[in-house]
C-alpha cells in the first residue's frame, strides 16, 4: 500500500513538472513572438545590420549630390547653438511657428529641404518633415538618415556653433 502512494505521489509530481514545462514554453513562445512584432511595427526600432532607408528619407552622400538644398535642424534651439550645419535653420516642435517664418523667407518650391534631428531615434525630424509638408506646401522634404549624428561624423558638411545670424 506504501508503495503504491509513493507512486501515486511521484506520477503527481512529474504531472506538475510537465504542465510547469508545457506553461513556460507557452509563455516563452508568446514573449519571442510579441517581442518580434513590437520590433516589426515600431517605426523607431533602432536598425540592425544594414541601413536601410525608410520611406521619406535620404543618406547623407545623396543629400550632399543635390545642389540646392535648405538644411532644417528640428533638435533643441540649445544643441542648434551648440553645432549645427552651416546655414541650417533651427525648427523644433516646440518653437515651430516663431521659426517656420525664416524657411519661408529661405525656402522657394523648387528647393529641397532636408531636416535632421539628434539620430535615428528622434522622431522630430519626421513630424517637422511632415509639417513643412501639410502646413507649407513643401513637396521635396526629406529626413536625413542618421540624423545630425551622420552629419558631425561624416566631416564631410561645414559646421557651424553660436547662435545664427
Amino acid at each position: 500500500m506504501n508503495s503504491n502512494k509513493t507512486l501515486t505521489s511521484q506520477a503527481g509530481a512529474f504531472s506538475f513538472s510537465v504542465k510547469l514545462l508545457v506553461r513556460t514554453l507557452i509563455l516563452l513562445t508568446l514573449s519571442v513572438i510579441l517581442g518580434a512584432l513590437s520590433l516589426y511595427l515600431n517605426p523607431h526600432a533602432p536598425s540592425y545590420g544594414e541601413d536601410i532607408l525608410r520611406e521619406g528619407e535620404i543618406d547623407l552622400e545623396s543629400a550632399l549630390a543635390i545642389k540646392d538644398v535648405v538644411w532644417v535642424d528640428a533638435r533643441s534651439g540649445q544643441e542648434f547653438e551648440r553645432s549645427r550645419a552651416k546655414d541650417s535653420i533651427n525648427i523644433n516642435e516646440d518653437d515651430y511657428y516663431t521659426q517656420v517664418g525664416e524657411f519661408l523667407a529661405r525656402w522657394k518650391n523648387d528647393k529641397t529641404v532636408i531636416v535632421y534631428c539628434s539620430s535615428d531615434a528622434c522622431s522630430s525630424a519626421e513630424n517637422i518633415a511632415e509639417r513643412l509638408r501639410r502646413e507649407a506646401g513643401a513637396d521635396k522634404v526629406f529626413v536625413l538618415h542618421g540624423g545630425w549624428k551622420s552629419v558631425f561624423s561624416s566631416g564631410k558638411l561645414t559646421l557651424a556653433s553660436g547662435k545664427a545670424k
